[in-house]
C-alpha cells in the first residue's frame, strides 16, 4: 500500500505534468504511524477530479483535505479510495542495519548540499517514516543513537524545505523540474500533523535535550506558518516540566513560563482560538515550577494561580480555560512544600488547603462551618495528594507538634477512607507522618504508624500497593539507630529481620538495601554500647551474605566498610581488650575491602579511598597507644594513601591527630615546603579541625585520585 505522502505527492506531480514511478518505499504503515488510533473509514466520497484541479481553484475544504490531512477520517478516506494494493512489505521488514545505512546516506547527502539538491524525492518521502521507525527498532525510544538520528533526519528535512522555498521565492522561473517536484513533495509532507507528531515524540522522551528539541520544532512550525495549537504548546510545556524533574535543568520552569506567555501573546495577536492557553497550559507551567529548585518557584506558581482565579471570576465563572482545578492547587502546594522557608511554606499550604475546602464545600470531617461551605466547585475538592502534601509540610516543619498534627490528619483520612472524597491514604500519606516522627527523634511512634499501615494492608482497607516498603522500613531503622541506645538498636535489628524474612517470601517491596544495612552500621558506630565494633561488623557480613545470595540491592559500598571502621575507631572508651578487638576489626575491614577491590567484587568504585584511609588513621590514633607501634602503623597507612593519590584535608587532619609533631613534619611538612617554595611550613594544629597544611600544599600525585563528591580538592 502506498502512503498518503506518496498520494499527495502524485497529485502535485500530475499538476506539474510529471510522471512518478510507483515505489514500494512508500507504505500504508507511514500513515498508521501518524494516526495510531484507527477508526472506520468515512462514507463520504471524494471526486477523483479533485486531484486534477489547480490549487488556486480548489475550495478551502478541498485544500485542507489534500494538503494538511489533519484528521483520521481524512487519512482513512484517502487510503480507501486512492491507495492501490501492493504486497511488498519493504518497511515492515526494515532492519536496524538498513535503517542505520539509509540514515547515514541521507545525513551525508544533506550535509553535502548547499543549494537544496542534496536529497532525492524518494529520500524525502522516506524520512518521516524513518523518524518514527527509529524508536521502534532501537528499543530505547529517542535515547542515544536513535535520538541523534531522529534529530539529524528532521534537520535534513527542514533544511531541504527551507533551501527549496528560498530558491522558489528568489528565482521561481529558474527552478528545475526536479526541484519543483521535491518542493511539491515537501509541501505535502510538512503538515501540522508531522510537526505535531515530532513535537510529541520529543515531549514524551527522557532525552536530556528533549524539551529544547520539542521547542525547536514548535518554533519551526511558527516560523513556517504551519499552525500549531494548544495541544502542541502544552506538549512542549510538559516536556520542560519533565526535564526539570528528571534532569534538574535549572531554566526549565522559566522556559515553560515563557512558552505560556508566548501562547497568550499569539492568541491576542492572531485571535486564533486554538492558540488560547487552557487550564492544562497553566497547570503544566506550575508543575514545572514545582519540580524546579529555583528560589522564586513557589511565588511565581502562586501568581499564576491568582491570575487564573481572577480571570475566572471576571468571566462570571464561565471560562473553563482559566478555571483552576485540584491538580492546579496541588501543584502550587507542592511548590511551597519545597520552599526553603519551611514556616512560610506551611502557612501558604494551609491557606491553599482552606481555600480548596471553602470553594468545594468539602472537608475531611464531612462537616463545614457556614463560612466554609459556600462553594460547590467539585473540581477543587481536596484529594489524597492534597492531604498528603499538607501532612508532609507539617511533618517537615519546625513545629514541635507538626508530626502529631500530621498524624491527626492521617487518622481522619483513615476514618473517611471509604467516602467519595478520595481520602483513602496512600503510601505517601503514611511515609510523611513516619518521616515526621523520625525527624523528631520519636521512632517508636513512627513504628506504630508502620504497624497500622501493615494491618490496614492485610485487612484490605487500603489499595493493594499501599504497604510498608523499603524506604519506610529504612527510615524507621535509621531513626532507631540514631537514638543509639540498646533498646533502639534491638528494635532496629528486629525490623531488619522482618525485612529479610519478607523479602525471602517474595515481597520485593521489603527488600533491604545497602542503605538499610549502612544506617544500622552507623547506628552502632555512634552508640556507646560495648562490643559495638563487633556488632557493626556482623551487620556488614550479613549484608555481604545477602548480596551473595542474590539480593543485588545489598551490594556493599566503600562507605559500608568505612562505617565499620568508624565503629571500631570510636570504641576507645572500653578497656584494653575492647580496644585491641576493635583495632583488629578495623584492620580486617580494611583487608576485606582491599581483597574485594582487587577482584572488583562489589564494583569498580568500591576501593580504598580518602574516607577509608582517613578513618583508618583515626582508628590508629584512638586505639593504638602512643609509641613506636602507632608511629609505624600511621606511617604505613599514610604511605599507601599517598601512593593511591587519596590524600585530602580529612586524611591530613587524622594524620595530624595520630602522629607526633616530628613524624608529621617528616611525612608532610618537608614535601609541603617544596610545594610552597618556603624553607619550612608550620605543622602545628591550626585548631581542632584543620592543620595549617591543607591538600593544596602537598604534591599533586598525593591528591590526584580524590573523588569530588567525597572530598573536594581545589586545583592549584
Amino acid at each position: 500500500m502506498i502512503t498518503l505522502v506518496a498520494i499527495i505527492t502524485i497529485i502535485c506531480y500530475q499538476h506539474a505534468g510529471a510522471y512518478v514511478h510507483h515505489h514500494s518505499t512508500t507504505k500504508l504503515q507511514y500513515s498508521r504511524l501518524l494516526f495510531p488510533k484507527r477508526h472506520e473509514p468515512a462514507e463520504t466520497k471524494v471526486p477523483y477530479q479533485l486531484y486534477n484541479q489547480p490549487r488556486s481553484s480548489r475550495s478551502k475544504d478541498s485544500t485542507l483535505l489534500l494538503g494538511a490531512v489533519q484528521t483520521v477520517a481524512t487519512a482513512d478516506l484517502l487510503e480507501q479510495q486512492f491507495i492501490a494494493s501492493n504486497d511488498d512489505d519493504y518497511f515492515m521488514s526494515y532492519t536496524m542495519e538498513q535503517l542505520q545505512r539509509e540514515t547515514k546516506a541521507i545525513i551525508t547527502a544533506s550535509s553535502a548540499s548547499t543549494s537544496g539538491g542534496g536529497l532525492t524525492c524518494e529520500q524525502l518521502e522516506k524520512i518521516p517514516f524513518m523518524i518514527f521507525k527509529w524508536p521502534e527498532l532501537s528499543g530505547c525510544g529517542v535515547m542515544g543513537e536513535a535520538g541523534e538520528a531522529i534529530w539529524s533526519l528532521w534537520n535534513a528535512l527542514i533544511s531541504e524545505w527551507e533551501l527549496l522555498k528560498n530558491s522558489n521565492n528568489a528565482i521561481k522561473s529558474n527552478m528545475t523540474e526536479e526541484d519543483q517536484q521535491k518542493l511539491c513533495t515537501l509541501e505535502a509532507i510538512m503538515t501540522n500533523v508531522l510537526f505535531a507528531k515530532n513535537v510529541h515524540t520529543w515531549a514524551k522522551s527522557t532525552h536530556v535535550n528533549a524539551a529544547q528539541r520539542a521547542e525547536s520544532v514548535l518554533e519551526q512550525m511558527v516560523s513556517h506558518k504551519v499552525k500549531p495549537n494548544v495541544i502542541t504548546f502544552n506538549a512542549v510545556i510538559g516536556a520542560y516540566a519533565k526535564s526539570a524533574a528528571i534532569h534538574g535543568q535549572s531554566n526549565a520552569a522559566e522556559r515553560a513560563d515563557k512558552i505560556l506567555q508566548r501562547m497568550e501573546l499569539l492568541h491576542t495577536k492572531t485571535g486564533y482560538e486554538e492558540l488560547r492557553p487552557d487550564v492544562i497550559s497553566y497547570t503544566s507551567v506550575i508543575d514545572a515550577y514545582s519540580k524546579s529548585n529555583i528560589p522564586h518557584a513557589a511565588k511565581r506558581a502562586s501568581e499564576i494561580l491568582h491570575e487564573m482565579e481572577e480571570r475566572y471570576a471576571l468571566s462570571g465563572e464561565t471560562d473553563a480555560n482559566v478555571k483552576p482545578n485540584t491538580i492546579t492547587y496541588n501543584s502550587v502546594m507542592n511548590c511551597w512544600n519545597k520552599h526553603q522557608n519551611k514556616a512560610d511554606g506551611l502557612m501558604q499550604i494551609e491557606h491553599l488547603f482552606q481555600n480548596m475546602t471553602r470553594l468545594s464545600g468539602v472537608s475531611i470531617d464531612n462537616k463545614c462551618e457556614s463560612e466554609q461551605c459556600k462553594g460547590n466547585r467539585e473540581d477543587v475538592t481536596p484529594s489524597v495528594i492534597t492531604y498528603s502534601i499538607v501532612m508532609s509540610a507539617l511533618a517537615k516543619s519546625d513545629d514541635l507538634n507538626g508530626a502529631d498534627r500530621a498524624c491527626q490528619l492521617l487518622e481522619r483520612m483513615i476514618e473517611k477512607g471509604g467516602s467519595s472524597f478520595n481520602t483513602r491514604p496512600n503510601s505517601f500519606s503514611f511515609s510523611a507522618v513516619i518521616n515526621g516522627y523520625v525527624k523528631r527523634g520519636q521512632p517508636e511512634k513512627a513504628h506504630e504508624i508502620l504497624l497500622k499501615m501493615d494491618d490496614m494492608h492485610e485487612r484490605g482497607l487500603v489499595d493493594p500497593g499501599v504497604r510498608p516498603n523499603t524506604i519506610i522500613y529504612t527510615s524507621i531503622i535509621d531513626g532507631y539507630a540514631k537514638v543509639g541506645d540498646s533498646n533502639g538498636l534491638k528494635k532496629a535489628m528486629d525490623l531488619l529481620d522482618l525485612m529479610e524474612n519478607r523479602y525471602e517470601q517474595n515481597s520485593a517491596c521489603a527488600c533491604p538495601t545497602v542503605n538499610t544495612y549502612t544506617c544500622l552500621i552507623n547506628g552502632w558506630a555512634k552508640s556507646r554500647q560495648f562490643g559495638k565494633a563487633q556488632s557493626a561488623q556482623q551487620v556488614l557480613h550479613r549484608m555481604i551474605s545477602k548480596y551473595e545470595a542474590g539480593n543485588k540491592y545489598a551490594r556493599p559500598t566503600v562507605f559500608s566498610y568505612a562505617a565499620v571502621m568508624n565503629a571500631a575507631a570510636y570504641s576507645d572508651f572500653g578497656d584494653m581488650f575492647e580496644k585491641q578487638q576493635s583495632l583488629e576489626i578495623a584492620i580486617q575491614a580494611y583487608k576485606e575491602l582491599k581483597v574485594a577491590s582487587r577482584h572488583a567484587k562489589y564494583g569498580a568504585d568500591c576501593v580504598a579511598n580518602n574516607v577509608i584511609y582517613g578513618t583508618f588513621l583515626r582508628a590508629c590514633g584512638r586505639l593504638i597507644p602512643a609509641g613506636k607501634a602507632r608511629e609505624s602503623s600511621v606511617e604505613t597507612v599514610f604511605r599507601k594513601c599517598c601512593n593511591d593519590g587519596q590524600v585530602d584535608d580529612m586524611v591530613l587532619r587524622q594524620l595530624r591527630n595520630a602522629a607526633t609533631d616530628e613524624q608529621f613534619q617528616r611525612l608532610v611538612g618537608e614535601e609541603a615546603s617544596k610545594v610552597k617554595g618556603t624553607k619550612k611550613v608550620s605543622t602545628k594544629k591550626h585548631n581542632n579541625y584543620q592543620p595549617y597544611i591543607s591538600a593544596l600544599d602537598v604534591p599533586h600525585d598525593w591528591t590526584k585520585n580524590v573523588v569530588a563528591n567525597s572530598a573536594k580538592v581545589t586545583q592549584r
